[in-house]
């Protein structure tokens, strides 16, 4: 190679032409060629030298460090502090370099290590997440398991509750279904005993008409036989006129325990009106009709008893009767009427 198309080659392959001196420049000790490799694995080679430079190259290239020189540079033999600045900076920086990587790699080393702490860190993570949620999916099942019962069971409170209004309901119906056929019964009642009062007004109404009946027959029977017997006539007819008032006495006092009796079965029929029904009603009618079919029976004996006496009466008989007694039959009549006046006013 000549000095003006050398280029560029490694130093150490024997282009150089003599040996070149590299100096340490802390004590310029010579330091044998392990003791370089093992300072510049270290990382504590920081000066140049004073070893051959093949050796000192073959070092370099040892750790993997590629270096070039000018090969013009060294046969033109140049300072060798000039080619010494170059080297050691070469030197330097592919030092520094290695350095570099070393520490990236043991960067990326650990780097590697914690993504493995870390990926088990995420693992164990994941796991606890996994069973956190496997957890939390149990207790939603067995909230949403509870929700439902709860629900359930409130749905089935509020159709128990519309079981109990609809009950109430019926029942409150059945009560005023119940009121209103006590209210018809009370109804009925009132007017059964409307009708039975109206048919004791009516007996009580025929009685007195049949007693003044009964008395105008006797005044005319006693009249008759007064003018047709004579004196001896009126004074049996007296005797019988007596006999026939003690009888109309006694059917007073019979007339009058008749109206306590109707008056006494009024008050059980205003007792039993709200448990009475038809049959008792009837029967109760029944008993007024016997008890006034009884007068009129005796009032029947009396006028045939009378009739038995038509051909003895006269007209002087009845004017000392009536000279005697004077108007008593009409008086008693009035008094009657004003009786049952009392009566209904009570």
């Amino acid at each position: 190679m000549d000095g003006e198309g050398a280029g560029e080659a490694e130093v150490g392959d024997g282009a150089a032409s003599g040996p070149i001196y590299l100096y340490k420049v802390i004590d310029r000790e010579v330091v044998p060629r392990e003791k370089v490799k093992a300072l510049w694995r270290a990382g504590h080679v920081s000066g140049l030298f004073n070893l051959p430079t093949e050796e000192l190259f073959n070092a370099c290239r040892d750790f993997g460090v590629k270096v070039k020189v000018d090969v013009r540079l060294m046969k033109a033999k140049e300072d060798g502090a000039v080619l010494q600045s170059k080297l050691k900076t070469l030197i330097e920086r592919s030092v520094d370099k290695e350095r570099e990587l070393f520490e990236l790699k043991t960067k990326v080393a650990d780097l590697s290590q914690a993504n493995l702490v870390q990926e088990e860190q995420f693992k164990r993570r994941l796991n606890e997440l996994a069973a956190r949620n496997k957890a939390l999916a149990k207790e939603r099942k067995k909230t949403n398991k509870e929700k439902t019962e709860a629900k359930d069971e409130n749905l089935r409170l509020k159709v128990a509750e519309l079981e109990r209004v609809r009950q109430q309901l019926e029942e409150a119906r059945e009560r005023e279904r119940q009121n209103r056929e006590r209210d018809r019964e009370r109804e009925k009642e009132r007017e059964r005993k409307g009708k039975a009062k109206r048919e004791q007004e009516d007996a009580e109404e025929a009685e007195a008409q049949a007693r003044a009946d009964a008395d105008r027959q006797r005044r005319k029977h006693v009249a008759a036989a007064a003018s047709n017997e004579g004196g001896e006539r009126a004074k049996q007819l007296q005797v019988e006129l007596k006999r026939e008032r003690e009888l109309l006495k006694q059917m007073a006092l019979e007339n009058q325990k008749l109206t306590s009796r109707i008056q006494q079965l009024m008050i059980e029929n205003e007792e039993m009106k709200l448990s009475s029904s038809i049959t008792q009603t009837d029967h109760l009618n029944r008993k007024l009709l016997m008890s006034f079919m009884s007068t009129m029976d005796s009032l029947r004996r009396l006028e045939d008893d009378d009739d038995d006496n038509d051909d003895d009466g006269g007209r002087d008989g009845e004017a000392e009767w009536e000279a005697h007694h004077g108007d008593g039959f009409d008086g008693g009549e009035q008094q009657h009427n004003q009786k049952r006046m009392d009566h209904d006013h009570g």
